[in-house]
């Protein structure tokens, strides 16, 4: 509890200065501000919201203060107030003085490696896009390192993001375009990071394959799809250098075609590649994009795109590693 809590500074980021408030640190008193119950971070754990948002303007050096316990079991060990009135959904007008008070909050480190920008991807149905802005405003270099940090399985707050919208909520609504969008105008550098999960996937690849796993396809969603992926190509076309894991080698193009992107996501894709990218083959099966849709008996339009003036004939002889060709997966 608060009374076994002793407050130190957030620990700053290796090779980085953030700037100081006007407060003496050595005036804080730890047990003084530990055992407050009017202080911003108890106000923050006893989700007293009114109270915090008003503690956060008169004294806003609270808010650089983090409590941390003897026991790394503590669920309030390493997190900020900021933190906390993200997790709790506090009124949006709580988040934003508790941000304004003290913006490096922005960069703390959860147990779990995650920032406060992890739990506002995680909490996208119930944050208003005002929260969102904000977050993504603040000083460049702070939201470019938020940004990119990747949690204890790798995944940046943009993955956090994706799966929230596309793997788990079945209703998909212009809000969750607008968070999505201001996340990938604002730090485009994330589309390109992979997770350290068993497939190795970027934003942009998850974002590809996101249609198979979504609880209720539509054609709402697939449109989703497609904008989120024309954006990421728009802003980091870099992002289509990325394969999908060492030991399987898909690229963007193959998780369009395996995953069963519509004809429009395909040509986003292939427009940003080399015209030899469709004759390469994956590692795991030795498969082409072309064997993929030959699979899939994808549509006509995906066949001619595939097999565009440019494209080599030598790419419908290509076999995998079942010996078959294109053709045969036709049959």
């Amino acid at each position: 509890t608060n009374a076994n809590m002793t407050v130190q500074r957030l620990p700053l980021p290796q090779g980085s200065r953030l700037p100081t408030t006007s407060t003496n640190s050595s005036s804080i008193s730890s047990s003084s501000t530990s055992n407050n119950p009017l202080s911003l971070l108890s106000l923050c754990l006893s989700r007293s919201w009114h109270a915090a948002g008003k503690r956060a303007t008169t004294h806003p050096h609270e808010a650089a203060l983090t409590p941390h316990t003897s026991s790394p079991s503590k669920t309030t060990s390493g997190v900020t107030p900021l933190l906390l009135s993200i997790r709790h959904n506090a009124p949006p007008s709580t988040i934003l003085s508790i941000l304004a008070a003290h913006p490096p909050q922005i960069l703390s480190i959860t147990p779990t490696n995650a920032t406060p920008l992890h739990e506002a991807a995680l909490q996208i149905d119930s944050l208003p896009l005002i929260v969102f802005q904000r977050l993504l405003q603040v000083d460049a270099s702070f939201k470019s390192r938020a940004a990119t940090t990747q949690d204890v399985d790798g995944c940046t707050p943009l993955h956090i993001l994706i799966r929230s919208v596309f793997y788990s909520t079945p209703l998909h609504t212009p809000h969750h375009w607008n968070v999505l969008r201001e996340f990938i105008i604002s730090c485009p550098q994330a589309c390109s990071i992979a997770d350290w999960r068993e497939y190795e996937e970027t934003p942009l690849i998850l974002t590809l394959k996101a249609g198979s796993f979504c609880p209720k396809w539509s054609l709402t969603l697939e449109n989703l799809l497609h904008r989120t992926v024309q954006l990421m190509l728009q802003h980091h076309p870099r992002c289509l250098e990325h394969t999908n894991g060492s030991n399987i080698d898909y690229t963007p193009l193959h998780s369009a075609i395996f995953h069963g992107r519509c004809a429009e996501t395909v040509a986003l894709v292939l427009r940003g590649l080399p015209v030899a990218s469709v004759e390469r083959r994956t590692k795991a099966g030795g498969e082409t994009a072309l064997t993929f849709a030959a699979m899939r008996n994808e549509n006509e339009r995906v066949f001619r795109l595939l097999l565009g003036e440019e494209t080599s004939c030598d790419v419908v002889r290509v076999r995998d590693m079942l010996g078959m060709c294109p053709g045969h997966w036709l049959w």
